[in-house]
């Protein structure tokens, strides 16, 4: 019950910045203007999030992990990466790195991505083949899974 509650990709993002923020209390190496460039990569990676929320509505299906898909968004973010999303959530989590002057901590994206890739964006590929088939196969060919 309780891993239900929790294993949600902004829980597994939070999780991974507070390791981020754990490393920069031990050591922070970076000046201003790396953490001016960290709060940018934060910005443009929220932005990111809500063009493709919004392309998601739009297309009038869910934007919540898990919940069987209506329709197969190729419009917007998704003509460039297939889970504009999650690699949000990844940028978020960089950004947060070097906004708190921890560069190291970016390096959390890497087990994040796994761990994204393993309980969420499978699963979702799956549940998108099954409802759309061929289009998603094509689509999946032509759009790359990050970038």
């Amino acid at each position: 019950m309780i891993l239900k509650l929790v294993d949600w990709p902004p829980v597994w993002t939070l999780a991974h910045m507070a390791l981020a923020w754990l490393l920069a209390l031990l050591w922070a190496p970076l000046n201003v203007e790396g953490m001016v460039i960290g709060w940018f990569v934060i910005v443009a990676s929220l932005v990111l999030m809500g063009w493709a929320a919004l392309t998601m509505m739009r297309a009038r299906t869910t934007i919540v992990p898990g919940r069987a898909p209506t329709a197969l968004v190729t419009g917007g973010p998704f003509r460039m990466t297939r889970n504009p999303i999650y690699l949000a959530d990844l940028g978020i989590l960089a950004g947060f790195a070097f906004a708190v002057g921890q560069p190291f901590g970016a390096l959390l994206a890497f087990p994040l991505l796994k761990v994204l890739e393993k309980r969420f964006v499978l699963p979702e590929e799956a549940a998108l083949q099954a409802h759309a088939g061929d289009a998603f196969i094509e689509y999946a060919g032509r759009v790359p899974r990050w970038l």
